[in-house]
């Protein structure tokens, strides 16, 4: 075996399968604005998941630069793979043989580290022993999670931006475990299938003590080890957690985008006190805590970030007043029928509704809970809950609603926009959030019903995760529905008949069996009715609009604004150019006579004929 630490790439047979890594397409950042974010979110993810006893889970984030002659023993080896012409690696972005290391580490504390043994090569290995193997899950797997339900990885592919972050496409990790103590150094390149001196090579590459048929184990000499935590700025030394170093990282990657990362995306923890963020660089360190959370955001989101920063502040109040809340102080509906769940079902007892009305009214924070039984196929059902904490804020215009999973905010559920309204829906351990992480995609940004690792695993499962997403919706629509009693005296005094005192009928007068004889009022003479000129007919998606049969034969101008239904005030007033716009490719125009514009929700309308016909589709 070398005792000497180098990178490895494993030669191709002839024959072999060619097939290049499309896992990093997963993690589009479209949904997280950013590469930073991604990282950011799977880093933390897995410190969470790999949590030990009730301290915070504590993450540093490191940036800084080294020297070439420092560094040259964690890449030389690499770059002529990095370098060949058919790497995937954007010539462009490569760095320069003498360029100082830049890079980023990032590390866990108060995590146990990587455990299992680093020989394995197969899951059933670790399984049959009945021990969980992280280190064989994190490096020698792709596409298959170890996790169990309480965790909030399934995909097994998160480590993957970890490369992705590097202009190298490469990444180093060292784990101190906390069952054995052991120190462990490995390194890890993900390129595309590559020719080096006429050589075709796998795509994957491993940096550590190459063995058998390059099978390629962990460096563990103190030496070396202790060598890797002084070159990177790293503050590993017996403490168990993962370090993991991304040399030449993104130039997109910085301080201010990972704190901010950090913020937007895992304020929950951090107020909860189970997560506290470092950021550090050469002669610079803060830290993202309970009670410095506002402050930071504060000095991190400026100029075009300011109306992002006053959403923040207002969600950190709720989340702060949520977290204060005892298990009474919540409110509870009743239990929800056997079957199927739905809105439509859910009911409050009386009395609590009433609070729950005047205090939503008043814009005061609510906060409900809900019981929802979950059942997987050919299981039994298992009690589960989550709690929904909302406040209604006039200023709001779409809506702003967190869901947020065991401590990892899902940025992008489908879920319905809630107008004037803020909420935050938090689903912890248990039957519920195993459901909703098997429906999330790998990068956790929303929930897929057509999830491999979803469809068809769980009675009524569909259903449940449309429960979940629909859930501040569904409170609103309680909360502001109109009373379904009926009562017979309010407009007593503005529409009214004249009755004599024995005309009646059954159970109104005291009379039985005698009908009811009104005098109407006779009509008023003289006031025409107005003349209809054209006439709306819905249609599947949308309207139409045609002449009335009755209206002159002439052209006319016709104008049309269109608005989302609203509990309170003008539809047409409160439409902001983020509902829709009739310009967009959303809607289909089918007209005859007629001549269109398009404008926000706008439509105006020029007829050629008295049978002229627009039909509006898309809705």
């Amino acid at each position: 075996m070398t005792q000497t630490p180098q990178w490895n790439f494993r030669e191709m047979m002839k024959g072999e399968m060619n097939a290049d890594p499309v896992h990093g397409e997963f993690f589009s950042t479209e949904a997280l604005d950013s590469l930073a974010a991604a990282l950011v979110r799977e880093f933390i993810q897995n410190a969470l998941d790999a949590r030990q006893g009730v301290d915070p889970v504590r993450v540093r984030f490191v940036l800084g630069k080294t020297d070439a002659d420092s560094t040259s023993p964690y890449v030389d080896g690499l770059r002529g793979h990095v370098q060949a012409k058919d790497s995937g690696v954007k010539k462009e972005v490569l760095p320069d043989a003498d360029e100082p290391m830049s890079f980023l580490g990032i590390e866990d504390f108060g995590t146990r580290g990587l455990r299992g043994d680093p020989t394995h090569d197969d899951e059933d290995i670790g399984a049959s022993a009945g021990h969980r193997n992280d280190f064989y899950y994190f490096w020698r797997n792709l596409g298959r999670s170890g996790k169990g339900e309480a965790e909030r990885g399934r995909w097994g592919l998160g480590h993957t931006v970890f490369a992705a972050a590097s202009r190298m496409n490469s990444f180093l990790g060292l784990t101190v475990r906390d069952d054995d103590g052991r120190k462990l150094l490995m390194g890890q390149s993900v390129l595309k299938i590559h020719r080096v001196d006429g050589k075709k090579y796998s795509p994957y590459g491993w940096f550590g003590l190459g063995g058998e048929q390059s099978f390629v184990l962990p460096v563990e000499s103190p030496a070396l080890t202790d060598h890797f935590c002084e070159d990177f700025m790293l503050d590993r030394s017996a403490s168990p957690g993962l370090s993991v170093v991304i040399p030449f990282p993104d130039m997109t990657i910085d301080a201010g985008s990972i704190a901010r990362a950090a913020i937007s995306h895992h304020f929950y923890p951090i107020l909860s006190s189970d997560l506290i963020v470092e950021v550090a660089t050469e002669g610079m360190s803060e830290a993202l805590t309970r009670d410095t959370l506002r402050e930071r955001a504060k000095a991190l989101f400026i100029g075009k970030e300011q109306q992002q920063l006053g959403n923040l502040l207002k969600v950190f109040d709720l989340v702060e007043w949520s977290l204060a809340l005892k298990p009474d102080d919540h409110t509870y509906p009743n239990a929800l029928p056997a079957g199927k769940p739905s809105w439509e079902t859910v009911a409050f007892p009386d009395e609590k509704l009433k609070e729950l009305r005047d205090a939503y009214e008043a814009q005061k924070q609510i906060g409900v809970r809900i019981s929802l039984p979950i059942q997987e196929k050919k299981g039994q059902p298992q009690a589960s809950r989550f709690a929904i904490f909302m406040q209604r804020d006039p200023e709001v215009a779409r809506g702003e609603i967190y869901f947020v999973r065991q401590g990892i905010t899902i940025v992008n559920p489908s879920a319905p926009r809630e107008r004037s309204v803020r909420a935050v829906v938090v689903i912890e351990n248990g039957a519920l959030s195993k459901l909703l992480g098997d429906a999330e995609n790998p990068a956790h940004t929303e929930w897929q019903e057509r999830s491999e690792k979803f469809r068809d695993k769980y009675e009524y499962g569909v259903s449940c995760l449309r429960f979940v997403k629909n859930s501040v919706h569904g409170i609103a629509h309680i909360l502001t529905a109109a009373s379904e009693q009926r009562d017979k005296d309010l407009l007593k005094d503005l529409f009214y008949v004249t009755q004599t005192a024995d005309e009646g009928v059954d159970g109104e007068n005291g009379n039985t069996g005698t009908k009811r004889k009104t005098r109407r009022p006779p009509p008023i003479p003289g006031i025409p009715k107005p003349p209809r000129f054209v006439k709306i007919d819905r249609v599947a998606g949308g309207f139409k609009i045609s002449a009335h049969p009755d209206a002159p034969a002439q052209k006319r101008s016709i104008d049309v604004r269109l608005g989302y239904a609203v509990r309170k005030g003008s539809p047409i007033k409160r439409y902001v150019p983020e509902d829709f716009a009739l310009e967009s490719s959303q809607f289909t125009f089918d007209s005859i006579d007629a001549v269109l514009t398009k404008e926000k929700n706008r439509l105006s309308i020029e007829t050629q004929s008295k049978d002229f016909m627009v039909k509006v589709t898309g809705l």
